[in-house]
């Protein structure tokens, strides 16, 4: 894994590489530890407060908050340690669990602050 490792970081520094760098797109795939997830979402929005995304059923707010509550488990659950209905105190842990592996399958910026956005 090359990008950005979120068990190296602090949840402000995790929440700023998002914030920076994930922009809207109309297909973010799900993914899962197990290999199941087979859907995929629409980045609507990327905010100070959170995330909006897209689904079949509509718009969907995955608040900043469903991303720090999951953040201390990321990396256990990433690598197999943890299972997946141990997430599911979050209703949107699908997102954030797909996000958080977005985000560490990004390349490092080479300049700091290239990917810098400012809301």
């Amino acid at each position: 894994m090359s990008g950005f490792r979120i068990e190296t970081a602090t949840f402000d520094q995790c929440w700023k590489e998002i914030k920076n760098r994930l922009l809207p797109m109309p297909r973010l795939y799900h993914w899962s530890a197990a290999g199941r997830a087979k859907d995929f979402s629409k980045i609507v929005e990327v905010g100070v407060t959170g995330v909006v995304v897209g689904t079949s059923k509509g718009t969907r707010s995955v608040p900043r908050s469903d991303f720090e509550a999951i953040f201390p488990l990321w990396p256990n659950y990433r690598d197999g340690k943890l299972q997946r209905h141990m997430l599911s105190f979050c209703v949107n842990s699908t997102y954030v669990i797909s996000i958080f592996h977005w985000l560490e399958q990004q390349p490092i910026s080479t300049q700091e602050g290239e990917h810098e956005r400012h809301d």
